[in-house]
């Protein structure tokens, strides 16, 4: 029942984050905070990664910024709207500002951070003036991205002519949701704003780093294309939840991270037996809340990922298949069309890797090393004398029980899944999403599986520390 997505253009959408150096990001978060009241913008997160080679920026050398003078080019412009406030607060704090400027576009100024890394701020022209509020980020979001170019006319005819990006009325690329792209000659010969991290993200093939990740609809007809263009690309990342992404190279060597988001499917299953509607989380809403957010945001939430289908169906066919009929219906009525990923989850004993009846295979590292529920804890239960409530067990986010519901499973014999119980105490196991687990809690643990195998032989469970 799924309807695959169709798309006619693979140009950018919109910018969706920031990577940006850094020698010490607490310490740069920290002055970020103090003078701009976040280390992010309103819009997105701005995170601050620790460089492989000290006093890295994303600067670069151009002399066409003031045209014949070389000058140290700053890389993102911010928008805000308390420019002169902000501008006095920087001063009065000493840090380094170009003088402010006026132009029919509106008031810019360029400040250099701790790290050496230059931005500008500009409040548009149209922009209301707002005071300066203390609980409220200064910075808007990124308007604009200026990358070195050793032929800047070819460059910006790469990004119009292949990629397909629109351009504004002073002939420079934009996104759909109106950010700018702009190049510059470099003074320095393969100059880029990419910097290296000081180590290597999971699977990533090296430490190199774009400045930007930038949000396409049909990820894997962009990457496809570019292959088939003889285009620099490194291969596809699936990050579940956060979506799936892969690096693209410009003509410049400017790497970009292009990312499609996608929405996983997960399922409670301490509400097993109830209303489906409960049980069934999307991004972590209810299924209305989720529809509502979508009506109103187009460009968002088209890929949406069911893992461990193969166990959902298995275990609850009714409650899949209503879930799986509202985004099909909604998609008629709204002219929204969905991409719908079954992917199927299979224990380390099972030989099973191929793709079964047309659907896409994942296996998580996780869960093929270890073939295993895992054990967690509830620190907002802590308190609770009860201690099956100060735990839960899960099969990364997408799966969670109570330790009852997964003796019923188990004794019902619904799934092989409910054969092993692993306990997780590693932050360097599974460090996004690890919350550490109480002694107490892991003894009763311990004992309440060791009674359920005297009581139920046939059904044991085994557990794995």
């Amino acid at each position: 029942m799924s309807i695959m997505l169709q798309t006619t253009t693979s140009a950018f959408n919109k910018f969706i984050c920031l990577y940006l150096p850094a020698d010490d990001s607490p310490a740069l978060s920290k002055w970020y905070t103090e003078h701009f009241n976040s280390p992010e913008t309103r819009k997105y997160c701005i995170f601050w990664e620790p460089t492989k080679e000290k006093g890295t920026t994303c600067n670069f050398m151009t002399d066409e910024y003031i045209p014949g003078k070389p000058y140290e080019m700053f890389a993102v412009r911010f928008e805000t709207d308390c420019i002169e406030a902000l501008y006095e607060r920087l001063s009065n704090a000493g840090v380094p500002l170009e003088p402010m400027h006026s132009d029919h576009e509106g008031i810019t100024f360029v400040f250099t951070d701790p790290q050496g890394n230059k931005f500008q701020v500009r409040q548009h022209a149209d922009t209301e003036t707002q005071p300066l509020r203390d609980d409220v980020p200064a910075l808007i979001e990124a308007s604009a991205l200026f990358f070195p170019a050793s032929d800047p006319e070819a460059t910006r005819k790469w990004y119009s002519e292949l990629l397909g990006l629109e351009l504004n009325d002073s002939g420079w690329p934009k996104t759909r949701n109106g950010e700018e792209i702009y190049f510059y000659r470099s003074l320095i010969p393969g100059q880029t704003t990419n910097f290296d991290k000081n180590a290597v993200m999971g699977d990533r093939p090296s430490t190199l780093y774009s400045i930007i990740n930038v949000a396409v609809d049909d990820l894997g007809e962009m990457h496809k294309r570019m292959q088939e263009q003889g285009q620099k690309v490194e291969i596809i990342y699936d990050r579940g939840g956060c979506g799936r992404q892969f690096q693209l190279y410009d003509p410049d060597g400017n790497m970009l991270d292009i990312w499609e988001t996608q929405t996983m499917i997960c399922k409670d299953f301490n509400f097993d037996g109830g209303d489906w509607k409960q049980q069934y989380k999307l991004d972590g809403e209810d299924i209305d809340s989720f529809l509502t957010r979508v009506t109103k945001s187009d460009l968002n939430h088209r890929r949406i990922v069911i893992p461990g289908y193969n166990i959902l169906h298995q275990v609850d066919p009714k409650g899949l298949q209503s879930l799986l009929e509202t985004l099909h219906q909604y998609s008629l009525e709204h002219s929204h069309p969905f991409e719908i990923i079954k992917r199927d989850w299979y224990l380390i004993d099972t030989d099973a890797t191929e793709p079964v009846d047309n659907r896409e295979v994942f296996i998580l590292p996780t869960e093929r090393a270890v073939g295993a529920i895992k054990v967690y804890g509830r620190p907002w239960c802590e308190d609770s004398p009860n201690w099956k409530d100060r735990i839960e067990l899960q099969i990364s986010f997408f799966f969670v029980f109570n330790i009852d519901l997964f003796f019923k499973h188990a004794l019902e014999g619904r799934h092989e899944i409910f054969r092993r119980i692993q306990i997780i105490n590693d932050e360097a196991s599974v460090p996004w999403y690890l919350m550490k687990i109480d002694p107490e809690a892991v003894k009763e643990l311990k004992l309440a599986v060791e009674q359920f195998n005297q009581e139920h032989p046939d059904h044991a469970i085994e557990l794995i520390e």
